[in-house]
């Protein structure tokens, strides 16, 4: 699923180095001082956990969440992160 999404996203990848979590799922990624919202679609695996998100500035918020074409989508390896950091995204995850 991954590689299909290399070959068919045109769309220009987002490269962040910085974000932060909030427990009720609110994602800021500071790079782009823009606040989104962790949709229950994110999943956590053995390698590393797949950050589903919408904009929460976005007027069409409600549409979005439902259009997977539209969220923004983020991999983070597992070994990107502290283990205390994993914790706290899977934590986070699972309260969606």
């Amino acid at each position: 699923m991954v590689l299909t999404d290399v070959f068919l996203n045109q769309k220009p990848k987002i490269t962040t180095r910085t974000l932060c979590i909030g427990l009720s799922g609110q994602i800021r990624l500071l790079e782009e001082q823009k606040t989104y919202q962790l949709l229950s679609t994110s999943r956590l695996g053995f390698v590393g956990c797949w950050l589903v998100m919408t904009d929460i500035n976005s007027a069409e918020m409600s549409n979005l969440s439902h259009n997977p074409c539209t969220n923004l989508q983020i991999f983070i390896y597992k070994s990107q992160l502290s283990d205390q950091d994993f914790s706290a995204i899977a934590r986070v995850i699972a309260q969606l």
